[in-house]
């Protein structure tokens, strides 16, 4: 498995959706009131193959990249924190500005998919992270595109 040539592709036809597949899986968890095993489902049923993430461009997210290139963003060595990493695109991006960058995810399987897309280690990758470190002000940046656009849980 790399993150240029999916091994598999035994599962690909011309009739395959991998968005309609992302959202049986999401379905069939949510029918089992787990509103985020679905991920690591995904991650684990696509065995490497790129093409099976809706998702998994492995280019950071698009709308993120045109506001950082607005504002200048520098990281200057700051921590930034990103949420629901998958295979850290994002993480890449903030590390490429100078960020000093937490990334973590849900999903074992993603983040060991992003370690090996890493020529080196450029980031920290975690399964999770203690939200108390927050408060401590240890993290200052905190970048939570996807997960909030792909999650189906209730906010408090």
């Amino acid at each position: 498995m790399d993150c240029d040539h999916p091994e598999n592709t035994d599962q690909l036809t011309d009739e395959f959706d991998p968005r309609a597949r992302t959202r049986e899986i999401t379905a069939e968890f949510a029918a089992r009131g787990d509103s985020l095993g679905w991920f690591e489902a995904l991650y684990k049923e696509s065995a490497g193959d790129l093409e099976l993430i809706p998702w998994a461009d492995l280019e950071p997210n698009r709308f993120f990249t045109a506001w950082a290139e607005k504002a200048s963003l520098k990281g200057n060595g700051r921590n930034a924190l990103v949420v629901g990493c998958g295979l850290g695109d994002d993480a890449r991006y903030l590390h490429d500005l100078g960020f000093k960058v937490t990334a973590f995810d849900i999903s074992p399987t993603a983040l060991e998919w992003a370690k090996r897309c890493m020529a080196t280690p450029i980031f920290n990758l975690r399964r999770r992270i203690f939200f108390s470190r927050l408060k401590s002000g240890s993290e200052r940046s905190i970048l939570c595109l996807r997960f909030i656009r792909s999650s189906r849980c209730r906010l408090r």
